[in-house]
């Protein structure tokens, strides 16, 4: 599942995903968190938990 702010139908904004050279191409937690509006990571982990019941990193590893 990828978070991300969404423009005309529900695709992700292009500029929520930059590609970075040598880097993947998804963002770290903070930058996430920070692209969506969050005050910080741990707001983000903290709305994330509340709503899906694990925190990010975990649901990622499950490959959900």
């Amino acid at each position: 599942m990828l978070l991300a702010h969404t423009v005309n139908g529900g695709t992700p904004s292009a500029t929520c995903w930059p590609h970075h050279q040598g880097r993947s191409w998804l963002p770290g937690w903070a930058d996430l968190a920070r692209r969506l509006g969050y005050a910080d990571q741990a707001h983000f982990t903290n709305a994330f938990f509340a709503i899906v019941g694990v925190p990010p990193a975990r649901y990622a590893s499950l490959g959900a």
